[in-house]
């Protein structure tokens, strides 16, 4: 079976904002107002490690990097009308996020006025929400590929793709928003045995 180990080194070209699920343990309790409940729990929609930092999950850049392969489209050479997207959803994902130098309990929110569901549709009651937010980050994710039609040039494009027009987070270009885009600034492909 083939192995790829990638270690690509991302920047942020914009801020990323965390939307995790409020624990379902939290609820609203009888003498709060929806704000004051708003101003207690917000900070947990942001992903932290064990140790308490702000992490940015490998789950991120993997659905960011499968949903890159379906927006381009690209066809593989010599098979007809096949493209990547079925390669990349089920052979390439990444292992390895990046955590942070960031405390959760330190990090900043933008308050932001949404849809109270966002299930309910466009029309459905709006409220303001707390989401935290990073302005800039950078690291290196690790990505492992195992499937044999991606090449390192395919998966540099599946990539950049992914930062500039996906992205990560809430609110990001894939949603029609501008937050979570980010550059890759050196990629190192390593074959495995």
């Amino acid at each position: 079976m083939r192995w790829v180990k990638v270690v690509a080194s991302l920047r942020s070209m914009t801020p990323v904002l965390f939307s995790r699920a409020i624990p379902e343990d939290e609820i609203k309790r009888k003498d709060e107002t929806g704000d004051k409940f708003e101003e207690r729990v917000w900070r947990k929609r942001a992903h932290v490690t064990k140790e308490g930092q702000l992490l940015l999950p490998s789950t991120f850049f993997t659905i960011s990097l499968q949903n890159a392969a379906k927006y381009r489209g690209d066809k593989i050479q010599g098979k007809s009308q096949a493209t990547y997207t079925k390669h990349f959803a089920g052979g390439a994902y990444c292992v390895k996020g990046i955590t942070l130098p960031i405390k959760g309990s330190e990090v900043d929110f933008e308050r932001i006025y949404c849809l109270a569901q966002p299930n309910k549709g466009p029309n459905g009651a709006r409220v303001f929400r707390n989401f935290p937010i990073v302005p800039s980050w950078k690291g290196d994710v690790e990505y492992n590929i195992i499937d044999e039609e991606i090449n390192e040039d395919i998966f540099r494009k599946v990539l950049e793709t992914s930062g500039l027009n996906i992205g990560i987070g809430a609110f990001r270009p894939q949603n029609r928003n501008q937050n979570g885009r980010f550059l890759v600034e050196e990629l190192i492909w390593m074959e495995q045995k």
